[in-house]
């Protein structure tokens, strides 16, 4: 018996070898979906689940064949839906960035986009945009504005209200319970752990001991919450670097499709991403704003309550994110702020009431922001 057959990780990393083949064959113009000039570049990008190739107005996005806890894309057929997902999700908020799904035939020597013959894999054809545009580059930048804020909050708020309730299979508090409890294990476990410094390990430890609390609260919400409507099939992973200024306008992408546990939850988890990632940007301002701006167009205010937990929740997200795709001080330190961050969200400064008086036109509003 082939050695593939009987080890996993060997049969990923022949898959994996075969999908790298299949990528740079793809890096063709003959190949590509529509007309390049004759200089045209490839870029070539990847990411933790997925490997894109830029050339021209258009993206080519591939499911690298991983198997793990999270998410299975061993098998064409299973790529090739869950890239017929990622459509679906996705048209919803950014259609003119989403194309097509195409079928991969041929060989991975000699792959063709459509055409006759066995599927191979599948592809995401995507229209190209301006990287500069995202906003988490905006953010570093210092070019994100309130403007950008404003038309990003009614975009939020104007996606969750066009949202049928889900079936009530889905279980927030438990989605909620079992993923932090997955992510604080991880930091506290070799080789996250290592990674960062003693008073980041015991912040989680503290956040650990806090969790029982944490899903209680979100579980004794849960119930009103999904009698009004607030448990929806939202984008599920809405951090600042999956919203692209594009055409005028802010577009969500990047939809999470391989678990629907994690798209189907809160309307208030979807918005607390922004807003953690706001924060974690250094830019509190906005951050708040973005929070008031949406809440005031859907009046949903019930769900504030369930800010900071979820808040927090994503916050150790991208702290274990951070660790995992490197190994570098730099990590180390963005884990750290981040995991500093989750536990400030959930110890708020004691509540205050700022009264402002004076004539018209003194500047009381000015202040006040």
């Amino acid at each position: 018996m082939p050695k593939a057959d009987l080890d996993p990780t060997a049969a990923q990393a022949e898959r994996l070898a075969a999908h790298r083949t299949l990528v740079s064959a793809l890096a063709r113009r003959e190949v590509w979906p529509s007309p390049l000039a004759p200089d045209a570049p490839f870029e070539h990008i990847e990411t933790h689940i997925s490997t894109l190739l830029l050339a021209g107005d258009g993206a080519l996005k591939l499911k690298k064949p991983l198997a793990l806890d999270f998410l299975d894309f061993s098998t064409a057929d299973r790529r090739g839906h869950f890239c017929r997902e990622e459509l679906r999700l996705n048209r919803r908020t950014a259609p003119r960035l989403y194309r097509a799904v195409l079928p991969v035939t041929g060989t991975v020597l000699a792959p063709r986009l459509g055409g006759s013959g066995p599927v191979i894999d599948w592809a995401l054809w995507m229209a190209r945009f301006d990287n500069a545009q995202l906003y988490d580059r905006l953010a570093q930048s210092g070019a994100l504005n309130v403007n950008h804020i404003d038309a990003l909050a009614a975009v939020i708020a104007d996606f969750h209200a066009s949202l049928p309730a889900s079936p009530g299979t889905h279980d927030p508090a438990a989605v909620a319970a079992r993923w932090a409890t997955l992510d604080l294990r991880a930091l506290q476990e070799p080789p996250l752990r290592d990674r960062l410094p003693a008073a980041a390990q015991a912040d989680v430890r503290a956040l650990a001991e806090g969790l029982p609390g944490r899903v209680a609260l979100i579980a004794a919400h849960t119930r009103a919450r999904r009698a009004a409507g607030a448990i929806v099939e939202g984008h599920g992973d809405l951090h600042l670097g999956n919203i692209v200024q594009h055409e005028g306008q802010p577009l969500l992408f990047d939809a999470i499709e391989f678990h629907p546990d994690l798209r189907h939850g809160d309307r208030l988890n979807d918005l607390a991403f922004t807003f953690m990632d706001l924060l974690d940007h250094g830019l509190p301002q906005l951050a708040w704003r973005l929070l008031s701006q949406a809440l005031e167009r859907s009046g949903d205010y019930a769900g504030l309550p369930l800010l900071r937990p979820y808040a927090a929740g994503r916050a150790l997200v991208r702290a274990k994110v951070a660790l995992l795709q490197s190994a570098d001080a730099s990590a180390a330190r963005t884990a750290t702020r981040r995991i500093a961050l989750a536990r400030a969200l959930l110890r708020p400064p004691p509540p205050r009431l700022l009264l402002t008086s004076g004539l018209s036109g003194s500047g009381k509003s000015t202040v006040a922001l």
